[in-house]
């Protein structure tokens, strides 16, 4: 299959951290508020990230994950953390600029049958305490074709904030134990006893 073409940049800001960052608006999404947000070209071929085949769809992604720096650990840390191929795939770090802040940028990639995998790792903090993971990745010889777009996408990101912890304090409710008397609740082929005041939900053919 050919290679899809990145579209309109739409904005994803997270609720929790407050990034942002722009991603084509033909490219699937998934997200997980506060920690990471990913962008797939092509959703169909994204378990290639996965299993790295030597061929396969031509996909692309662009990922933002965010990760808490301990007292006195520096971006060094975030780019160690990130590394998924042994070193000797990866450049050695460059300086680069990401929301006014100077961050670490490195390129890896390696040849496969249908040609190059290619990947940028960008890490910055604006408060020595948030690290911002950014990687632009794509196989098949296809990241100059996003490259353009890769390149609007950095100067889009917003970095965030570790949020604010919010802590309520009231009456703590004593929840009942477990029922001593059992039910069973039937499945999709299959019957399982649980407490009798414990609540059985269907999803699918599935029982929770």
């Amino acid at each position: 299959p050919k290679a899809p073409e990145a579209g309109e940049l739409t904005t994803y800001t997270d609720d929790a951290t407050k990034f942002s960052i722009d991603y084509p608006n033909n490219w699937e999404d998934n997200k997980v508020v506060g920690k990471q947000f990913q962008a797939f070209s092509m959703p169909e071929g994204k378990v290639r990230f996965t299993t790295f085949d030597t061929e396969g769809s031509p996909v692309a992604r662009v990922t933002l994950t965010v990760m808490l720096l301990d007292s006195g650990q520096t971006l060094q840390k975030a780019i160690d953390t990130s590394k998924v191929f042994t070193p000797e795939y990866y450049s050695a770090p460059v300086d680069v600029k990401v929301d006014g802040t100077t961050g670490k940028k490195l390129t890896y990639g390696f040849p496969l049958t249908d040609g190059e995998f290619n990947g940028e790792l960008i890490v910055a903090t604006k408060d020595n305490k948030l690290a911002h993971i950014i990687k632009f990745e794509a196989f098949a010889g296809t990241i100059e074709q996003y490259r353009a777009s890769f390149d609007k996408i950095l100067s889009s990101v917003k970095l965030g904030v570790v949020p604010e912890q919010s802590v309520t304090v009231g009456e703590a409710e004593e929840l009942p134990g477990p029922s001593t008397t059992m039910k069973t609740v039937k499945g999709n082929g299959y019957s399982i006893s649980i407490p009798d005041n414990f609540e059985a939900i269907q999803k699918g053919a599935a029982t929770m």
